[in-house]
């Protein structure tokens, strides 16, 4: 693959994470326990991704 389509990649998916990871803050800041974890736990797959990219 190219280096440059990977790199891309694993900022993209370094990005979504954050966004995920703000979007679980602002449901805990509703009460919203369950949903919370749910995006983090998206977050943490999303960066686990991006590291196995990083490996290849």
């Amino acid at each position: 693959m190219n280096d440059e389509v990977d790199r891309t990649d694993v900022l993209g998916r370094a990005a979504t994470a954050d966004r995920l990871d703000g979007l679980a803050d602002v449901a805990e800041l509703m009460d919203d326990v369950d949903g919370a974890v749910r995006l983090r736990c998206q977050a943490s797959e999303l960066r686990v991704a991006a590291m196995r990219l990083l490996d290849e």
